[in-house]
């Protein structure tokens, strides 16, 4: 939907503010008007409204009950390119708590978590992470989801490869179709260029679903496809996050780990046994895949 400013509300919005500020406010309420959250007559009500007791346009414009402090939120986050959404929209599930409100603070672990790697493993000559696990219990796609989303709200081109061919479920997550996926492509059934879908709601983040259910997925991963496959997504994108099955369900994970150099275990409160991890420690150096680390999450 198309929508005119103007001329008169353009000039009254330069009125407002010191220099410093006039920049900013413009931009707010463009990007308001542009997006439907606020009309041209209640903009020039917030307008006036600042000429007569001061404040920020956004927050007055909450104030005066026109726009959500999450209108405002969004708003600010788009002038930065940091891609962020309301609850409910674009079909995320709630658990993908990246993807919504931008100033939470319990955010900061995940951040942290992509800060780390940036500076101490992922390089341009070192793009893939196994994300795995020794009990389902462990809510793996939900931590992988989260920190593809943080990934790409730091501008990095982010695919999420969905290789856990049992039960992989991150096109659930992210609302997204599962027609044909990797199974498919190992199985020589598609082309890759035709599977890797956008997440339309956020910029840099993309989906490589799991594809059709296979009946024979240890067989399908140990194919010459699976190295093409990865060989093949690395030069289009600067993270490539890799969802694989529990490592001592089965030993898909191992092959997969022998092709991907580094590996993020998530353990659950309670649930998951030391002789367990133990063992996934034994098989990750089998395959020669170095254990960069446990991410511990609480029991609920």
């Amino acid at each position: 939907m198309l929508m005119t400013i103007h001329d008169s509300t353009v000039a009254s919005y330069a009125l407002v503010g010191g220099h410093g500020e006039q920049d900013e406010l413009g931009r707010v309420g463009h990007l308001l008007i542009s997006e439907g959250k606020l009309s041209e007559h209640q903009a020039g009500q917030v307008v006036r409204h600042q000429q007569e007791h001061g404040g920020k346009f956004g927050e007055v414009a909450v104030a005066l009950g026109f726009i959500s402090a999450a209108d405002l939120q969004r708003v600010l986050a788009q002038q930065f390119a940091y891609s962020v959404l309301t609850p409910g929209e674009g079909g995320l599930d709630d658990s993908l708590y990246m993807a919504f409100t931008p100033f939470d603070p319990d955010k900061e672990k995940i951040k942290g978590l992509r800060s780390q790697l940036q500076l101490n493993w992922l390089t341009a000559d070192n793009k893939r992470l196994l994300i795995t696990g020794v009990d389902e219990s462990a809510a793996r796609d939900q931590l992988l989801g989260n920190l593809a989303i943080a990934f790409a709200q730091a501008g990095k081109r982010t695919l999420m490869l969905d290789a856990n061919l049992r039960n992989g479920g991150l096109h659930q997550l992210f609302g997204l179709s599962n027609p044909r996926g990797v199974a498919d492509y190992l199985a020589g059934r598609a082309q890759l260029g035709n599977l890797i879908q956008p997440v339309a709601a956020l910029e840099n983040l993309f989906l490589l679903s799991r594809g059709a259910e296979a009946p024979n997925p240890q067989e399908l991963l140990s194919l010459p496809s699976l190295p093409r496959l990865l060989d093949g997504v690395e030069s289009a994108f600067d993270v490539i996050l890799i969802s694989g099955a529990d490592l001592l369900e089965a030993y898909d994970s191992q092959i997969l780990a022998a092709l991907i150099p580094g590996a993020l275990c998530v353990v659950t409160e309670r649930r998951t046994r030391l002789k367990a991890l133990k063992a996934m420690q034994q098989r990750l150096q089998l395959a020669q895949c170095n254990l960069l680390g446990c991410i511990y999450q609480h029991a609920r």
